[in-house]
């Protein structure tokens, strides 16, 4: 029986898994047990987020999971959604890791209809899950504030500076140990600064009781509690502040009692000292007034397990020449019949490693378990992966191995067609061959200006679909329809060829997901394939991988437009798929090496664990200029575990017996990452977990990821892991020129290799002032401590600017005031600050103070100081906090550094939007003749020329170069806005180091990036942002979760006993690309001032020539490392090829 007779006999007997296969952190591995969960609501009305609370023990009904490991729980909904829980001992301590005992508490909130049930599933036993960073929250916890580390568990610190500090305090409480603080200096101003805890969870129509002690000394205003409840979409419910008064006192209760409304979600508590003193918060919280009344109750059942038989035997090495290399591709098939299966196999992992070959590798897929003739599989490429036929035998984990050769062509490629006709497509009549005048099965629009029709213009067979739509349609979709039967929570291929011609012709494939009522799906109904195809572009290939929600029961695919334009499709594809496991590298020769390798690696390329050794340089050598820093990697590997590994510098020596500086020692940290980069959104409520959807942006994958750079100590390296060192050496302005020469020892217990290194320093110094104007703002929590601790501030300063980057933002900012008409402005704290900042540290470019910032994206104008926008009021307020701002900094000679931040990400295409920038720029002109004004449009906005000063464009190209040239020639100035692009898991470190090159080339005169410390978790733990809430205008919101280390380059240094941040290998290649520009510029001066000339003048433009030409726009971005910069080493190697112009 041939494979595609086979598949067909199948599939009409497969049936949707109940197994939910793929939850959050599996780590490639599978859940192996799971319990059932049945939870009642004897209520007469729906329970909506209503919590539920299991006990672990031995036998039903409670969950018989003792013994089992923590970190591997997960709690699904029978539609397969994730929930988040929380995991107690029962003394009410968090568990996290470890095993589960008996007594333990598992508490969920559940949704469950009046008088009804519903089912839940926890699942456990998958030895590869990692810890999952979010769990919920079940009421108010550690109210009394004796867990934590280095601040209380749970509470956050919210709105300190250096007047308002909050403190974790030690020996004053009123039961336990401890209490928090706060205190705020005589003479400071009014705030609400706190520790608070947000989200806590509420059940509407149920009373709850919130009770809070406070103690105070010298207070002036008052100190208590607050507590807010929202509803369901973030709107405010209750507010209620409990004041418990001025004065001194002991500890004093404050009380509120309050039903939760009908609409109501959960609830915000924190501390009160809006005043001046000090005051003492312990031993609050939250529980129903009726401690026994419980909404719902729940109990085990049963409990399942799937345990996969492991068909795991590799195929035999090919005596063929050439097939050196292989990678296991593992599929789960978790039903009870065999699955032949259309597979997926992403080979961003794999792949990477062979960017710089022109053709890329050939590869085949086998089968080591297939008859010898058909063991070759058929296999298709598409964006980063490809697609093969398999046989997976039922509830089997079975290997299929991908053979990778540089010098071989692939084995088993297919042709387009064949995946067509394939049993595998669920679309009937995809190359239209059949029907009329119309398609078969394929519905049209039939309006007027719309002509749609069959015509023999095919790519695949005879025929194609031809619809034709008159420009009066632009903006109404109108297309082709069909729709069929599909399984929730599946993956599937959605692919087809389309043409389009005229001018304003924009064309994709369509799909929504209707549920069983064929209505829309709850959560994200559509999905569209890329690239965007546009008029003139002949046939092309439009595709996407996309997961069908948890109620999806059909897909309807729309080949529609919305824009006007000849448009013909062809060859349609929909079909499920299997996603492969893909695993680590094999080699036919693996290396016999023993004991401790080591070798060096571009330090543009990241170091996997994986990683395999190369050879052992015979010399470490660098060219540097003065005052420029240079990075060298040194990989290390061993068969066995190998003790206390030590790295030793020998002091660089010249002939002189002049030094230069010790380098800087880092060990490369690695993080976890749990899905590529990408924007995800979800509209589930808080206390679903919300787990990204798709393959993302990015070229990497999940796993560990190098990027911090820890302090080097001593340490173990383990079997077959690579680890990986930084030195970072550092050439002072003044250092002679010449050879200094030194050794880097590597020491083992038993073992040293010593490796000589040599530094030749040239006679160029790099120039203090950085002319790129480059800006990464000080993001997050930690600001509030920066603010608090000003000497840590400072640390944090001197430490950006080391890296050649200016912070944005002066800290503590002005204070602006408004009274009886008037602005004034307090700015002690901010001058300290701003002489630190432009007269010491020499920073080049800074923000104008947040207060000014006017609006974001589809957000009204700021109300300043409350005023309407508009008004001629806010018109005269407006414009007077900017001249009083700047008639400042002009008496201290500093206008010139600052820029103003109007806008961020304003969306050009809401009309009003558009009005409201032009007034507000021509107020600020008008107000201060010569002000700078910025803001990140991403595009180029015709409305807008003349009103912006510097503009914030893309530099993947979003903004043309043609455009880029208009706004130049209307005397504008360009930044790179980089949100989103300079993320972690790129296998490369293109982007960081390729945005002044990018900037060179097309005449740019600085880049922005918006946050350089935006923690959401500890980034120590996850590499990988949390959701958080987000409006675009303040009306609808939405969770959002931000690419993979989108927002910090630094990590907290209180790990290692710091006060200054430690870099991640990101921010060591910004200032590596920011060096290598000014040794471009350096190089143009030159040629300007005839320092060379004949052939050596014709070498330095050719160098000036190709680092333009390493960078294109358009590109495919700073997410797609490998496509930006295929082959680093032309980097590092015109690097050189520059800095020897300046050999005598």
């Amino acid at each position: 029986m041939n494979w595609w007779s086979f598949f067909v006999l199948l599939s009409f007997a497969s049936v949707a898994a109940a197994w939910h296969g793929r939850l959050a952190c599996d780590g490639g591995g599978y859940w192996r047990t799971r319990a059932v969960v049945i939870v009642e609501n004897p209520s007469d009305k729906p329970q909506v987020g209503a919590p539920v609370t299991i006990r672990v023990g031995k036998s039903l009904p409670d969950l018989p999971f003792a013994n089992k490991e923590a970190k591997a729980i997960r709690v699904c909904d029978e539609r397969g959604r994730e929930l988040k829980f929380d995991l107690r001992t029962p003394q009410g301590e968090v568990r996290r890791t470890g095993f589960l005992q008996t007594g333990d508490l598992l508490s969920f909130l559940a949704e469950v209809p009046a008088k009804g049930v519903a089912r839940y599933f926890v699942y456990a036993d998958n030895p590869k899950a990692w810890v999952v960073p979010d769990y919920l929250k079940t009421g108010l916890t550690n109210g009394s504030f004796e867990a934590g580390d280095k601040d209380p568990t749970d509470w956050e610190r919210v709105d300190e500076d250096a007047q308002h500090r909050l403190f974790w305090v030690e020996g004053v409480a009123r039961t336990g140990k401890r209490s928090v603080q706060t205190v705020v200096s005589e003479g400071a101003q009014p705030t609400w600064v706190k520790f608070h805890q947000t989200h806590i969870p509420l059940v509407p129509g149920m009373t709850y009781r919130f009770r809070g002690w406070v103690k105070a000394e010298k207070v002036q205003g008052f100190a208590g509690w607050f507590i807010h409840v929202f509803g369901e979409k973030g709107e405010w419910l209750i507010n209620r502040v409990l004041n418990a008064g001025g004065g001194t006192y002991d500890w004093r209760p404050v009380e509120f009692t309050f039903t939760a409304p009908e609409n109501a979600r959960w609830a915000t508590v924190g501390t009160v000292l809006f005043g001046t003193g000090i005051a003492w918060f312990d031993d609050a919280s939250l529980e129903p007034a009726d401690k026994f009344k419980q909404a719902l109750r729940a109990r085990v059942i049963a409990v399942e397990t799937r345990l996969l038989t492991l068909r795991m035997n590799p195929s035999s090495w090919a005596e063929a020449q050439g097939w050196d290399k292989r990678v296991p591709l593992v599929v789960y098939n978790f039903e009870n019949q065999t699955a032949v299966a259309l597979v997926f196999a992403d080979l961003r992992k794999v792949m990477w490693r062979f960017s710089a070959l022109e053709q890329g590798p050939g590869i085949k897929v086998v089968d080591p378990e297939a008859k010898p003739n058909e063991r070759i599989r058929p296999h298709w490429w598409f964006g980063s992966g490809i697609l093969f036929f398999a046989t997976i035998p039922p509830r089997s984990a079975k290997r299929f191995d991908l053979y990778i050769s540089e010098t071989q062509h692939s084995e088993g490629e297919a042709s387009y067609e064949e995946l067509l006709s394939s049993p595998a497509n669920l679309v009937p009549n995809q190359s239209f061959e059949r029907g009329g005048d119309l398609p078969a099965f394929w519905q049209s629009d039939q309006r007027k200006g719309v002509t749609a029709r069959r015509v023999q213009e095919g790519k695949f067979g005879q025929w194609a679909v031809k619809l034709e739509v008159a420009p009066e349609l632009k903006g109404q979709w109108v297309g082709w329809r069909l729709n069929t039967a599909v399984k929730p929570n599946q993956l599937y291929f959605y692919c087809g060829f389309v043409k389009a011609e005229g001018e304003q012709a924009r064309v994709r494939l369509h799909g929504h997901w209707h549920n069983a009522k064929r209505q829309l799906c709850e959560e994200s109904p559509f999905f569209a394939t890329a690239p965007e195809v546009t008029g003139g572009q002949g046939w092309v290939q439009t595709a996407t991988f996309v997961e069908s929600p948890t109620d999806a029961a059909f897909v309807e695919f729309h080949l529609t437009t919305n824009t006007p334009g000849t448009f013909w499709h062809d060859g349609i594809f929909f079909g499920e798929v299997y996603p492969a496991i893909v695993g680590e590298m094999e080699l036919r020769e693996p290396a016999t090496a023993k004991g401790l390798s080591v070798w060096l690696v571009n330090p543009l390329i990241k170091v996997f664990p994986d990683t395999l050794p190369a050879e052992m340089p015979k010399l470490v050598s660098l060219l540097m200029a003065r005052n420029e820093y240079e990075p060298v990697q040194i990989a290390l590997r061993s068969d066995r575990k190998v003790q206390q590994v030590r790295v030793e510098v020998t002091p660089l020596k010249n002939k002189l017996g002049q030094t230069l500086p010790e380098p800087q020692l880092y060990r490369v940290g690695f993080v976890p990452v749990d899905h590529p980069s990408g924007y995800y959104t979800s509209q589930l409520p808080p206390w679903y977990r919300h787990v990204p959807k798709g393959f993302g942006g990015s070229d990497g994958w999940a796993g560990e990821w190098a990027d911090p750079l820890m302090p080097f100590k001593p340490f173990d390296l383990q079997p077959n892991r690579t680890e990986a060192i930084w030195l970072v050496f550092y050439v002072p302005p003044d250092a002679q020129p010449g050879q200094y020469e030194g050794q880097v020892r590597i020491a083992t217990e038993n073992q040293t290799i010593s490796l000589p290194l040599q530094v030749e320093v040239l006679p160029l110094t790099l120039p203090a002032e950085t002319e790129l104007k480059v800006i990464f703002d000080l993001r997050g929590a930690i600001v509030g401590r920066l603010l608090a601790e000003p000497e840590r501030l400072k640390a944090w300063y001197r430490f950006l600017v080391s890296f050649r980057i200016s912070p944005g933002f002066v800290l503590p900012e002005p204070i602006f005031r408004y009274e009886n008409g008037k602005v004034t402005m307090e700015a002690s704290g901010f001058d300290e600050m701003a002489k630190l900042l432009i007269d010491e540290l020499k920073v080049s470019v800074l923000y104008t103070p947040s207060f000014t910032y006017a609006f974001g994206w589809s957000y009204p104008p700021k109300r300043f100081f409350n005023l309407e926008p508009f008004t001629d009021e806010y018109n005269r307020a407006y414009q007077a906090i900017l001249r009083t701002f700047y008639d400042y900094l002009r008496q201290r000679g500093w206008s010139d550094k600052f820029v103003y931040y109007i806008s961020d990400e304003p969306h050009f295409w809401n009309e009003k939007i558009r009005k409201q920038m032009k007034q507000l720029c021509s107020l600020a002109h008008q107000a201060v003749p010569g002000i700078r004004i910025y803001s990140s449009t991403w595009h180029f906005v015709p409305d807008w020329v003349g009103d912006l000063d510097i503009w914030g464009i893309g530099p993947h190209g979003s903004c043309s170069v043609a455009d880029m040239e208009r706004l130049k020639a209307a005397g504008a100035e360009l930044w790179f806005t980089t949100d989103g692009h300079m993320c972690i898991d790129t296998p490369y470190l293109a982007i960081e180091r390729l945005l002044p090159y990018l900037c060179f080339a097309y005449g740019v005169s600085g880049y922005e990036f918006w946050g350089v410390s935006w923690w959401t978790y500890d980034p120590w733990e996850y590499g990988w942002h949390s959701y958080i809430r987000q409006s675009d205008e303040g009306e609808r919101f939405y969770w959002i979760r931000y690419p993979n280390g989108d927002g910090y380059l630094v990590y907290p240094g209180d790990k290692f006993g710091l006060v200054e941040p430690l870099p991640s290998i990101r921010l060591m290649q910004v200032r590596e690309g920011i060096e290598d520009y000014l040794l471009f510029r350096a190089i143009e001066r030159a040629l300007k001032e005839g320092r060379w000339q004949g052939e050596k003048a014709e070498a330095a433009k050719r160098i000036l020539n190709r680092a333009r030409s390493l960078v294109t726009i358009p590109n495919e971005g700073g997410l797609r490392s490998t496509s930006l910069l295929p082959d680093p080493n032309k980097v590092t190697e015109l690097r050189e090829e520059a800095l020897k112009l300046w050999r005598d």
